[in-house]
């Protein structure tokens, strides 16, 4: 049959413009006309059938590739309509092969009508058969009529769905219209992906298919031995199978059959033949092919080939003798597929019949047991022992029970007896004596629990239909050692807080404080009852436990109560009175324990001393400082291990605070080892470091010539660490009130230092004020990098001091030593250059041990700058000794000198100390207070202008004034000019001038 070709209008939701899909110059094959589909159809088209190429094969039908897959069945279409796609595909697979895109006359754009597979029969035309005689499963048959022929083949007269809430899984609803199996029974054509538990609207959200296009599951889940078979692909039909499952191998229905085993790539043309049953040539994870191709006698679960279905996977055992034979009626003896016991496993009955009935060989006459179902109860089943000529029947206790007996729960015989490793006898005396052999047959196999407590047993048993109960068990209670103990339903379990209690309920003696987590140590029954228990739950020696003995390591004294062990040190406390154990017993610990504050070694100075850190001593948490401590049930207290924090040590550093060596045995620490860095590193204790006096032995008072030791100023006994430094300087008591009492103690005794070094004042803290300055302020008394310990930073400036002629004066930065601190002063001001003043030699004028205060000129001082007084240079003067001017000195400008050494003018025994006595009367005009006119800028030579020359009034002559005139007072490059005096009555008359150089 042909059908036309629609040239005109597309049917809708296809559009109707042909440029659309019809505008591209390149060949029609199945590439583009897919391409085509796709540009609508694909994950991001804008049609609600979407695909991607991941697709196919995996949950859609391929829509490229070859049209012929002999392992699909798959050959060329013969029906016209299909015949025509392949018109412009030529042998590749496309959309149209099954779509005509412009005619929707059968829905979903199909070729034909395909309500009973019509297109899938045509190219898997091969696989179309009533039988499966071919290798494929039987189509076109009724399943109905089916059922109804075999019932017990069959799960009913309708397919059962494996997940009723998904329509797509349900097969019944997928066959034909007359009720036939066709192939979209079980397959689909796109959007299936092999589980019927993924139900999906359409195509979206399908997960990663099989390739297979299943409806439903091929495999149902994994089950329990003897436990029904999940439903599955061939489970939604089929019945009266089992699955192969006796071992827990889980081997289901589509790992032995196949729904189409017609081809083989092995075997391309079946010369071979097919297999029957559906059977598969190639079973899952197995490389050996196995053929089953014959039916009666000649079925081939066995050959002599060896490629049998069965030897597929297994190896029959040569001790059974039927093993040999290939005939498939001595294998069906023992083995069939509907086996209730799991699909082929073997079974007794099919020979002895069940119950066996032939009783001739060990009683005749007496009747088989009826109550049992599983011959292994009393029957040896090892395959070895089957036909061997013996009666393999077991006759001891455990022969049938098994020791200890397991018995499944929710029966009466359910197993307790595992946490029970007593002979038979000690429960069941009135049928066993010994355990091992019946003594009673009466009381055996008589539909009775006859239970009879045994030598050196007593208890109490109530039967139940779900497991009795025992009560007043002389085993629980240790022979009376445990009072109380609940009665024990036989196949729950007791456990250990059943008789004794958990670790939160147990307390007798001193139980709760080792087994208690929350009160006490936590320690698992073992740590004591290793030899009866491992941790707290498992029995190790079944013949410790409930023998009514208190079986403790050997660490106890049971005579005595007392144990003995590393985790209470030398102490033994003892077990019945819980408080010989309490914190202090084992050593002393805080002053609120047992036996008060712990002073040995090192702990005194950490806990009582002033000097010390003084730690809380009421607090376990002080035990930290220096212990791996989380409280009294820390896992690293009390367990025989001296447990110091990281980095501490008894005998080394102890880097929790110390930095240097200690010994925690050897006494005091010295005071270097913590604040000196010739041993290491300065100790850190409260996150502050100690203050660095390492200079003080080389530059400091400790240094040669001195020799101060640090106690020699500091009490080594008063307060030391605190939470601050600064808070305290342990300085003797003598050296405690007074400013500076410290320092002069030693600087205005003679006895303790030299001239040098006695009786310095202090400075002024304010300009005018009185000198009340702390020698510390400039001095570092434990030494500096600086001469005469000067500190190397003042006032917040960096000061740098090892010449005291020329370095007490910084012209760079200007805030040297003499300038860091003066702002108000006239020289030597903070970051102020100097240029009127010397910039050296400034203790020549400034002296420490100033009366006034340190380093304030007083008195005679002029001579540091002038002389005293100035004299020219003039090789003939003499001066310099005793009466002869001894404080004279040349001036340092030509002029300067002039006539100041005449006696008239100033006596030859003047001295320095008389001030400006002896300079007034020609310099102040007479007057003695201070004046502007004294500018002490120097050098005198640089700055000649500021010399000023005025006459005290009481020497002039006449009336009019006393004056020095001709004078020419200018600063070098200028040539200066000295000048006479007029009108003074020391001379009545003008003078020469005052200097014969200028």
């Amino acid at each position: 049959m042909v059908t036309s070709i629609n040239a005109g209008a597309v049917d809708a939701p296809h559009v109707s413009s042909c440029i659309t899909c019809h505008n591209s110059t390149a060949p029609t094959d199945s590439n583009v006309i897919n391409g085509n589909c796709l540009t609508c159809h694909s994950t991001t088209g804008s049609s609600a059938y979407k695909f991607s190429n991941a697709d196919q094969g995996n949950t859609s039908h391929r829509w490229g590739g070859s049209v012929t897959n002999p392992a699909a069945g798959a050959q060329a279409p013969a029906d016209g309509v299909l015949v025509q796609g392949q018109d412009y595909t030529g042998s590749q697979l496309a959309c149209t092969n099954c779509h005509n895109p412009h005619v929707n006359k059968n829905t979903r754009y199909l070729r034909e009508a395909n309500d009973t597979d019509q297109m899938c029969f045509d190219c898997h035309r091969s696989r179309v058969a009533p039988t499966a005689a071919t290798g494929s499963h039987p189509v076109l048959v009724g399943y109905s009529a089916a059922a109804k022929a075999a019932p017990a083949k069959f799960v009913g007269t309708t397919p059962v769905n494996a997940n009723p809430s998904n329509p797509t899984s349900d097969l019944g609803s997928k066959l034909s219209a007359d009720g036939k199996v066709i192939c979209s029974t079980c397959h689909g054509v796109h959007g299936a992906d092999s589980r019927s538990s993924n139900y999906v609207n359409g195509f979206k959200n399908l997960s990663t298919g099989d390739g297979n296009l299943l409806r439903t599951n091929p495999r149902g889940a994994a089950v329990a031995l003897g436990t029904p078979d999940k439903m599955n692909l061939c489970t939604n039909c089929h019945a009266g199978k089992t699955n192969h499952n006796a071992r827990g191998q889980d081997i289901q229905c589509l790992d032995c059959h196949g729904a189409h085993v017609d081809y083989d790539p092995n075997d391309p043309t079946g010369a071979l033949g097919p297999n029957i049953k559906l059977i598969r040539r190639n079973l899952p994870g197995k490389s050996k092919q196995v053929f089953f191709r014959y039916t009666g006698s000649r079925m081939e679960y066995k050959n002599v080939a060896g490629t049998g279905v069965c030897e597929g996977c297994h190896t029959p055992p040569a001790s059974i003798a039927e093993h040999a034979s290939t005939d498939p009626r001595v294998c069906s003896k023992c083995h069939s597929h509907n086996s209730t016991a799991g699909s082929f496993t073997a079974s007794c009955d099919t020979c002895h019949g069940n119950p066996p009935t032939v009783t001739k060989w060990f009683d005749p006459g007496t009747a088989h047991p009826t109550a049992y179902t599983n011959c292994s109860m009393c029957h040896n089943t090892d395959p070895s022992a089957h036909q061997n000529g013996v009666l393999d029947v077991y006759k001891t206790c455990n022969g049938c029970h098994g020791f200890p007996p397991a018995y499944a729960n929710g029966n009466p015989k359910v197993n307790s007896h595992g946490t029970h490793s007593y002979t038979c006898d000690k429960c069941h005396a009135s049928t066993t004596s010994n355990g091992t052999t019946i003594t009673t047959p009466a009381n055996h196999m008589n539909g009775t629990y006859d239970l009879q407590a045994g030598t050196g047993a007593t208890f109490t048993y109530q039967y139940s239909s779900t497991g009795g109960t025992c009560s007043n068990v002389s085993c629980h209670s240790g022979n009376g050692i445990i009072a109380n103990v609940a009665a024990a339903k036989w196949g729950t379990s007791l456990g250990c807080n059943g008789c004794h209690g958990d670790a939160s309920s147990l307390a007798t003696y001193a139980h709760a404080k080792h087994v208690n987590p929350a009160t006490g140590r936590g320690y698992t029954c073992d740590t004591c009852h290793g030899a009866t228990v491992s941790g707290s739950t498992n029995i190790v020696n079944a013949s410790l436990h409930g023998n009514g003995v208190r079986d403790v390591a050997a660490f106890y004294n049971a005579a005595a109560a007392t144990c003995t062990t590393a985790c209470h040190g030398s102490v033994t406390p003892n077990w019945k009175t819980p408080s010989t154990g309490a914190c202090g017993t084992c050593h002393k610990a805080l002053s609120t324990t047992t036996g008060g504050l712990v002073a040995s070694n090192g702990h005194g100075a950490h806990y009582s001393a002033a000097y010390g850190p003084k730690l809380d001593p009421t607090s376990g948490n002080s035990c930290s400082a220096c212990h791996v401590y989380t409280g009294e049930l820390g896992a690293n207290h009390a367990n025989g291990v001296l447990n110091l924090n990281a980095g501490f040590s008894t005998n080394g550093a102890c880097l929790g605070c110390h930095n240097q060596t200690t010994n925690w045995a050897g006494g005091r620490v010295t005071c270097e080892s913590c604040h000196a860095t010739t041993g290491g590193a300065l100790s850190v204790i409260n996150g502050i470091t100690a203050p660095d006096k390492t200079l003080a032995a080389s530059q400091g008072h400790g240094r040669p010539g001195i020799g101060q030791a640090c106690t020699g100023c500091h009490d080594s006994t008063s307060n030391h660490i605190s939470s601050a430094l600064g808070t305290t300087n342990r300085l003797l008591s003598a050296y405690v009130g007074a400013l500076n009492v410290e320092c002069n103690a030693c600087h205005q005794d003679s006895t303790k230092v030299t001239a040098a070094s006695l009786n310095m004042s202090t400075h002024v803290t304010v300009k005018g004020g009185s000198a009340n300055m702390a020698c510390a302020s400039c001095h570092e008394p434990h030494g500096s990098s600086n001469i005469s310990m000067l500190r190397s930073s003042i006032n917040g400036s960096t000061i740098t001091v090892s010449d005291p002629i020329n370095g007490l004066v910084d012209n760079v930065t200007n805030r040297g030593l003499c300038q860091v601190c003066h702002t108000l002063t006239s020289h030597y001001r903070a970051g102020v250059p100097e240029t009127g003043h010397y910039t050296s030699n400034c203790l020549n004028c400034h002296s420490h041990n100033a009366s006034a205060g340190a380093f304030k000129p007083v008195g005679g001082s002029c001579d540091s700058c002038h002389g005293y007084p100035p004299a020219p240079k003039m090789p003939k003067l003499a001066f310099g000794v005793q009466g002869v001017w001894s404080s004279a000195r040349f001036e340092d400008y030509s002029g300067g000198g002039g006539a100041h050494l005449v006696a008239a003018h100033i006596a030859p025994n003047a001295k320095p100390s008389e001030g400006f006595a002896n300079c007034n009367m020609c310099h102040n005009g007479g007057r003695t207070g201070s004046t502007t006119y004294h500018q002490m800028v120097t050098p005198v030579s640089t700055h000649i202008s500021n010399v000023h020359v005025e006459i005290d009034p009481k020497f002039r002559f006449g009336d009019g004034f006393a004056t020095y005139t001709g004078a020419k007072l200018v600063n070098p490059p200028a040539r200066n000019v000295t000048g006479s005096c007029f009108n003074v009555s020391c001379h009545m008359t003008k003078t020469p001038r005052w200097s014969i150089e200028r």
